[in-house]
């Protein structure tokens, strides 16, 4: 526990802890911790996001509450902590429609986003607006216009998840009936 409190943010020793107490004991003892160190180390934004995490999956309303509006906040940032508060944003289930709206735009503005992203803000558009989900989906097609490879592959899974079949077959490129590329 000592070891916790002196180092909140040490992945290896954190894996230890639930090792040895289990999920729950060790969310609580990191909580605190971690609480500690980001009102000392304002600045330590992965270490605001690594509390931010524990608090939701802390399953108490309170923190809860407070890692989302944590999560928000980091999410305004153009950095590396700021896209992966973003991705856990998209990950939950309970998002209203304006912070659907607000997730969308700062997924797809974001300097470090990807395909991956990309196809996130594509999953909120079309959760929002289903009626237009045809239109939504070719804009996203058109950014991954140019795309090969594994770049593609984000927007094919995305179709294929989303039973959109036909799309994917339209994206085939077959030279001859046994070679068959992915290409737009």
């Amino acid at each position: 526990e000592m070891l916790i409190k002196d180092h909140p943010t040490d992945a290896s020793l954190l894996d230890l802890a639930r090792e040895v107490w289990g999920q729950q004991q060790t969310t609580g003892i990191v909580l605190e911790a971690l609480k500690k160190h980001c009102r000392e180390h304002p600045e330590d934004t992965a270490a605001a996001l690594q509390l931010a995490r524990f608090q939701i999956q802390s399953g108490v309303l309170s923190e809860i509450t407070e890692g989302r509006q944590s999560l928000w906040k980091l999410a305004q940032n153009k950095d590396e902590p700021a896209i992966e508060a973003l991705r856990v944003l998209a990950d939950l289930k309970e998002l209203d429609i304006e912070e659907r709206k607000r997730l969308g735009l700062l997924l797809d503005a974001h300097p470090l986003a990807n395909g991956w992203d990309r196809t996130r803000a594509l999953t909120q558009r079309v959760l929002l607006n289903p009626q237009d989900s045809n239109k939504l989906i070719d804009e996203v097609a058109a950014k991954f216009a140019s795309a090969r490879g594994p770049e593609l592959e984000p927007f094919i899974r995305w179709l294929v998840e989303h039973q959109e079949y036909g799309r994917v077959v339209n994206r085939l490129d077959i030279k001859s009936p046994t070679q068959v590329n992915l290409a737009v």
